[in-house]
């Protein structure tokens, strides 16, 4: 399970980095981005509840 949760943690933190790249260099995506961002915040806290 360790290894799963290191695989989880260093995707979260490439998407994270892609979503704060996008914010900063496409604004009009702004609404967009949000979205996902609370989207993968609540994948995370779902996949951390089950175990």
């Amino acid at each position: 399970m360790e290894n799963k949760n290191v695989m989880l943690n260093k995707e979260v933190e490439l998407l994270k980095n892609e979503l704060y790249y996008l914010l900063e260099n496409e604004p009009w995506a702004k609404h967009d981005i949000l979205i996902l961002s609370k989207r993968l915040d609540s994948l995370i806290l779902e996949f951390y509840n089950f175990d």
